[in-house]
């Protein structure tokens, strides 16, 4: 089997190769994990404590789906303060099922982007008729290593390419580290949005320069990607190039207009207005002039105060002993079992 593993932004939900998932059944790990995992009901063993096997067969049959995967809290890092009609942030979730193991072995739906959403619409619960492009991108994201945590366990193996000696190392990284990484919601900022001084502006103009942010959304970054893949097939369908893609070749061009757009993007996105003024037009063009200074205000001030979970990992190459620091990737593999 081929060791390259498809790797899926936690975001979207897309894949980010073209390398076929794979559809083996995972083994799931019995152990609990997670801090916070409430112990299985035992009403399955009081079901069967005096039945012959027969009878204990037949009647988990008939029993309830949610008496096989019982249903738990889980508490997000914003604590549902900024979400419309959601006190505590406690979300009902449950471990993955071969109905969701199903939808990652689905090509069509990971280079879609609709994986991660049809997970989470199969394995939470969410307040009234919310949908997960409503979460906050950290509130999203642990809410995906939740749920992987309680379904295989907290052991995760997958494969890096060292970017020093190339050369390809298997780690197992424990999950568990990453609970002492959550950042909470500090209440202290009060209700969206939130203002941010702007150092640059304010200094030449001699007066107070802010803008009123919000924090970004999963269906934010979805947008920015949507729109930016819409610009790129109308740029392409109005100009002719003599250039050749070569299959396999990182076009770094490429690379780098993405990156520029979702920045582009994400200041658009989390900006509400500028000294009170919310026309859109008028924030767009003063995004575009903004000087570094307060752009670095901006994103550090999100940085420090988005609600999530830092999954940032330092990793030792095997080979070379580099260190190599990165996010901890999502891969086919994150969604089955080490065992």
């Amino acid at each position: 089997m081929n060791n390259k593993e498809t790797e899926i932004d936690i975001v979207t939900g897309k894949s980010l190769n073209e390398d076929q998932l794979d559809s083996t059944t995972p083994d799931v790990d019995e152990n609990i994990i997670l801090p916070g995992h409430g112990q299985l009901s035992s009403e399955i063993a009081t079901i069967g404590k005096d039945m012959s096997d027969v009878d204990f067969i037949n009647a988990l049959a008939e029993a309830p789906h949610d008496l096989l995967i019982p249903w738990e809290d889980c508490i997000l890092p914003s604590g549902g303060l900024y979400y419309k009609g959601w006190s505590n942030g406690v979300v009902n979730v449950r471990a993955m099922t071969q109905s969701v193991e199903k939808i990652f072995a689905n090509k069509r739906f990971t280079s879609s982007g609709q994986a991660l959403d049809a997970m989470f619409r199969k394995c939470c619960q969410f307040p009234g008729d919310m949908d997960p492009s409503e979460l906050l991108i950290g509130d999203r994201t642990f809410l995906l290593y939740y749920i992987r945590g309680i379904t295989y366990g907290n052991e995760y193996k997958f494969v890096l390419t060292c970017p020093h000696c190339g050369a390809q190392n298997t780690h197992v990284y424990d999950m568990n580290e990453l609970y002492s990484t959550v950042i909470p919601a500090n209440t202290k900022l009060g209700p969206e949005p939130f203002k941010v001084v702007l150092p640059h502006l304010s200094e030449i103009s001699r007066r107070e320069v802010w803008v009123s942010v919000r924090f970004l959304r999963s269906g934010d970054i979805s947008d920015i990607l949507s729109r930016q893949k819409f610009n790129r097939n109308l740029n392409n369908s109005v100009k002719t190039t003599n250039k050749r893609k070569v299959p396999g070749r990182i076009n770094r061009q490429d690379q780098s207009d993405q990156s520029e757009a979702i920045l582009d993007g994400t200041l658009e996105k989390t900006i509400t207005s500028v000294n009170g003024v919310s026309n859109p037009i008028v924030i767009q063009s003063i995004v575009s002039k903004l000087h570094s200074k307060d752009n670095a205000a901006i994103r550090e001030f999100l940085r420090e105060n988005t609600p999530g979970i830092d999954s940032t990992v330092t990793i030792i190459c095997k080979e070379c002993q580099n260190e190599v620091t990165m996010e901890l990737p999502v891969t086919d593999g994150f969604f089955r079992s080490t065992k």
